[in-house]
């Protein structure tokens, strides 16, 4: 017992020791550090009284006495005036202004080297540059103290509204404003929820805590986060007019218009709005490319408003085009990707899939599945399923990139000519679980058989490329292509494709 004791003393001496011996080689080692933390430093000086009383009541007075490496823009009494009333207008609007001035680590802004983005305690981001931080200038810098430095500013750095909030408090009313708006919906947090026990069908049963959430900062881009550096454009209602009036018809769900035509038109054509890049004013490219990957003509004359938000920019534009041939694009399906081999008796596992290399095949591969029935008449499968993606409706031109370099099949060939067909295949069933495809519906075919004739790339890819046909669709759908070998009487015969090329028809 009485060993324990002196252990427990000896710890407790050697970490009050060591706590200050690195105080200690922290200033040895820095002989022009002063002894002060920053919290000493800031009280014992009357220009920051008001500052230091705020710093009290939100509870960051042990913060800034800490052992942390910490910077804080201190403001003087007179800068304190300045700050709306709105900034303090209770307990979490003052700690998160007060922790809009404090941020981890050392920055001396009379040193430019620390140029950049800082992250304060506030959780928003800030640029600096030296004796400027969000364009706001630093009056002086204190000498290093023991666990960071003073900045002091002349006038307060007001935390600003994300690019969200400036949607949902600030913007204009338009129809764009108003159709983000109307994506938020309250929904049931699972992680937020507590269970409290199970029903009749061993379900969970919550205490459920639902939240407001907003579908395009969930599945587009996230206007909310702090994280992000964006810019938004919000148009006015005749450019959001204009813009549906050009593309609604590829977007249809169904045959017809619905609303739900509406809601996919404006989700399409407003995602491309919003880019990955912050423009500040007079930087916006002439042709800048939205986080979808599209074009968008822009023109400094166009712009209404523009508002500076802590994540970004946003700019009200009376003109954002879109060119139809820039958003409803050629589609590339490669024969290296297949959903499945699907048909009559894949379980006897005869069908045999060839993913091969080939020095001028689209991303150095193709793919051959072999369809070979040793002593049948049955062909083994209904071919390749090959997932083409979410496709606007509109016609397409067809396309496809073959070689037959293996003679029909590759465990028996033979000098028979290798004919194929294409067609699209709806989903039947998914798995539960997982939602993979389980079955796929018997293809629609949009060619006739048609054979591979060439024996090897070449260099320049479209020089290979064969015209196939042409498929319509009269409403957006999921689109899978179904690519079959010849019928029974070739039962040996393969299906072979480097790439699937659909091309719009534009109007």
């Amino acid at each position: 017992m009485q060993i324990r004791r002196i252990l427990t003393l000896l710890f407790t001496a050697t970490a009050l020791f060591s706590c200050s011996d690195a105080w200690d080689e922290h200033s040895s080692r820095n002989k022009d550090v002063s002894n002060q933390t920053i919290y000493t430093y800031l009280q014992a000086d009357p220009q920051f009284s008001q500052f230091v009383a705020l710093i009290d009541e939100v509870g960051y007075k042990e913060e800034l006495t800490s052992s942390k490496q910490i910077t804080v823009f201190a403001l003087t009494n007179g800068a304190m005036e300045m700050v709306p009333s709105t900034f303090l207008a209770d307990q979490s609007s003052k700690k998160t202004f007060v922790g809009h001035h404090i941020t981890y680590g050392r920055n001396n802004l009379s040193n430019d080297a620390n140029a950049g983005r800082i992250q304060m305690l506030s959780s928003k981001w800030l640029e600096v540059e030296q004796g400027l931080i969000d364009g706001l200038a630093v009056l002086s810098s204190s000498q290093a103290l023991l666990n960071g430095f003073v900045n002091v500013m002349a006038e307060p750095v007001l935390p600003r509204l994300t690019i969200w909030e400036y949607v949902e408090n600030m913007a204009p009313q338009n129809k764009h404003v108003d159709y983000l708006n109307s994506l938020t919906r309250l929904t049931f947090s699972p992680d937020l929820s507590t269970q409290v026990g199970v029903n009749d069908l061993g379900q969970p049963v919550y205490d459920s805590v639902f939240i407001f959430r907003n579908s395009f900062n969930d599945n587009i881009a996230d206007l909310s986060s702090e994280d992000s550096t964006l810019t938004l454009f919000i148009v006015e209602d005749q450019v959001l007019n204009q813009e549906y009036q050009k593309f609604w018809r590829y977007y249809r769900v169904i045959n017809g218009t619905t609303a739900r035509d509406t809601a996919e038109t404006k989700m399409r054509i407003t995602r491309d709005y919003v880019f990955n890049e912050s423009y500040s004013p007079g930087n916006v490219p002439a042709m800048p490319v939205s986080a979808n990957g599209i074009p968008v003509a822009f023109s400094d004359d166009a712009v209404v408003e523009s508002f500076k938000a802590s994540n970004g920019y946003v700019y009200v534009v009376s003109s954002a085009p879109v060119e139809v041939a820039d958003r409803i694009r050629p589609i590339i399906v490669e024969g290296e990707s297949p959903e499945a081999y699907y048909g009559l008796n894949t379980e006897r596992a005869d069908a045999q899939g060839y993913l091969r290399i080939r020095e001028h095949a689209s991303g150095g591969h193709d793919f051959v599945l072999d369809n070979h029935i040793a002593g049948s008449s049955q062909r083994l499968t209904d071919g390749l399923i090959l997932p083409a993606g979410f496709l606007p409706s509109i016609q397409y031109r067809v396309y496809w990139r073959a070689i037959n370099d293996f003679r029909t099949s590759y465990r028996y060939p033979s000098d028979n000519e290798l004919r194929q067909r294409l067609g699209t295949s709806a989903v039947m069933t998914r798995d539960p679980v997982t939602g993979r495809v389980t079955r796929f519906a018997p293809p629609v075919y949009f060619t006739d058989f048609i054979p591979v004739t060439a024996t090897e790339y070449s260099p320049n890819s479209e020089e290979d490329e064969v015209f196939v046909g042409t498929v319509n669709f009269g409403s957006m759908r999921n689109v899978y292509l179904q690519l079959v070998p010849e019928g029974v009487s070739t039962h040996h015969m393969a299906v072979t494709v480097d790439y699937i090329k659909l091309v719009p028809v534009l109007n």
